[in-house]
């Protein structure tokens, strides 16, 4: 049996070139992001939210003082681990949401700004 030859030819493809130009174009910055940027929607949303944050800041401090006063009746509760959790939840989540709040609203009136 002779031996049979094979022949490949392997066909390379052409370069792939590709026009990026609508990327380049969808990631620019927009109406709406330059507005709020330049401040003019924050204060927008900062009206809007700004009765929310009184109630919040009224009620938050209220909560905290009434669960300490309760500590001792709600002890005897079966669902203290369940309690207990969500209050540290509750004062953890709260706190760190009011301080960053603070600190964003610094860093944006520093003029630092997304490049």
């Amino acid at each position: 049996m002779a031996k049979r030859t094979t022949t490949t030819t392997t066909t390379f493809l052409p370069p792939f070139n590709y026009d990026d130009s609508e990327i380049n174009e969808s990631c620019e910055i927009n109406v709406a992001t330059q507005g709020f940027l330049n401040g003019v929607d924050f204060y927008v949303y900062l009206l809007a939210l700004s009765p929310l944050a009184v109630c919040f800041l009224c009620c938050f401090p209220s909560y905290l003082a009434a669960f300490r006063r309760n500590a001792e009746a709600i002890s005897a509760s079966p669902f203290l681990p369940l309690i207990n959790h969500s209050y540290r939840t509750i004062a953890f989540n709260y706190t760190t949401c009011i301080i960053l709040g603070v600190l964003s609203k610094l860093f944006l009136d520093s003029g630092s700004r997304i490049p």
